[in-house]
């Protein structure tokens, strides 16, 4: 053994000084997650290759579904935009959050948004809307360091016009969100990007027109895969990819004729409540997943916050999914709220309901009972065959009302809107 001098043990005692030093500092810098939400609008689950359809090209979406974990039960609380992405980006049930409609609503100053809560944890955070419905007028903006909404038409002194033309392609949606990704290179990020491409009217650009002339809808879900491929691809271009967990999902689906609806928002029939969920995580040994389980949108936030490693708020509603994604969550409820106010617009009861895996009950003036699993397509009334059952799901319903109400929201979530500004969202 070979005799180490002072000035040999000082001086390993000062590396080793340094190391106990530099190992909590390389803990504290290690880069968070990055995060990434993509909503397309009204895009139905059962119109994606990744969720069966044959008839469509969507291999971005595809890719990310491979890449993550896809949900195939997914359901939105409501088929409508603004009080859709109000749950999506609150983790709150609508009579907890207060935006029952697109018309007349906005988000409360009391009700915290994802982007707020990632802004205390040094998040840069910045959205891309694709529509006037979002427009940060409505409350949504809240916690975002840039929130891009200007849209042609939608300024407040112009014309009145019709709602379905206040949008933007998802080309500059997607290239506003690339710009702003050149100017901010620090991590982490949360960047929300909303394209609206699937709404009506379906006018998807060529060639996409052309390949899907007898199809619009499918050619504005497929040129949609193809913009927001491009932004994926910037992102590994920058090196970033890999640290960031991607959330792809619509608010709501679209009903072509189905129970004599055509768009959405009259009816809580599962063809526009049911949307696409898929999330990758930064773990890739997550990998190819897919989660039977029935899910909701309130249950997104709570997730996103397993995943970054960050504390749950207390005023969240939903659930974190991660036990189920691991397959690890045994007591897992099963249960989605759904509602529609836009009724009453026309003198109408709201509707309200609770669907299980297997069954669903709407309370309306002619309460409805569907058998999921027998009648998928919600086409026979088993209120009368099943009453037990019926009034089983109804005292569920009012249960679950009664836990996630906010009464405070009712004198507040109206929004002090103009004239024209009603005008444009009732068109």
């Amino acid at each position: 053994m070979t005799f180490q001098g002072p000035r040999a043990v000082w001086s390993m005692a000062l590396a080793i000084g340094l190391a106990f030093l530099v190992l909590p500092l390389q803990a504290q810098t290690k880069s968070r997650p990055n995060l990434l939400l993509v909503s397309i609008d009204t895009l139905r689950a059962d119109h994606l290759g990744c969720y069966g359809y044959k008839s469509i090209q969507t291999p971005h979406i595809n890719q990310l579904a491979a890449e993550g974990v896809r949900f195939k039960t997914a359901v939105s609380q409501v088929p409508l935009t603004l009080p859709s992405h109000c749950t999506i980006l609150t983790g709150t049930y609508p009579a907890y959050h207060g935006v029952r409609d697109n018309v007349g609503y906005k988000l409360p100053e009391s009700k915290s948004t994802l982007a707020a809560i990632l802004k205390t944890q040094g998040y840069q955070t910045a959205a891309f809307i694709g529509a006037y419905v979002l427009n940060s007028k409505f409350g949504l903006s809240r916690g975002f360091d840039h929130y891009d909404d200007k849209i042609p038409g939608s300024s407040r002194s112009g014309p009145v016009v019709n709602l379905n033309s206040v949008e933007r392609r998802a080309g500059e949606v997607i290239s506003r969100a690339a710009n702003w990704m050149d100017a901010h290179p620090r991590s982490p990020f949360f960047v929300w990007i909303h394209l609206f491409d699937p709404h009506d009217p379906y006018d998807p650009p060529s060639p996409f027109g052309e390949q899907y002339k007898d199809r619009p809808y499918d050619g504005e879900i497929a040129y949609v895969d193809q913009e927001l491929g491009k932004f994926l691809e910037l992102l590994k271009q920058k090196r970033l990819y890999e640290n960031t967990v991607v959330v792809l999902v619509s608010d709501h689906g679209e009903s072509f004729g189905e129970h004599q609806e055509w768009t959405h928002g009259y009816f809580i029939y599962d063809t526009t409540l049911l949307v696409p969920l898929i999330i990758k995580p930064v773990e890739k040994a997550l990998a190819g997943r897919s989660v039977a389980e029935q899910v909701s949108l309130v249950d997104v936030v709570p997730t996103v916050l397993q995943l970054l490693d960050l504390p749950r708020p207390a005023e969240l509603q939903g659930q974190g999914m991660l036990g189920l994604v691991l397959g690890k969550s045994r007591d897992w409820p099963g249960l989605a709220y759904c509602e529609s106010y836009y009724p009453a617009q026309f003198g109408w009861s709201p509707l309200v309901g609770i669907r299980r895996e297997d069954a669903k009950f709407i309370r309306a003036p002619k309460p409805e009972l569907f058998n999921l699993r027998q009648d998928p397509g919600e086409q026979t009334n088993q209120i009368l065959q099943q009453s037990t059952l019926a009034n089983e799901l109804k005292a569920t319903l009012s249960k679950l009302e009664s836990a996630y109400s906010d009464r405070a929201v009712d004198r507040t979530a109206r929004a002090g809107l103009s004239i024209q500004q009603l005008d444009k969202l009732r068109s």
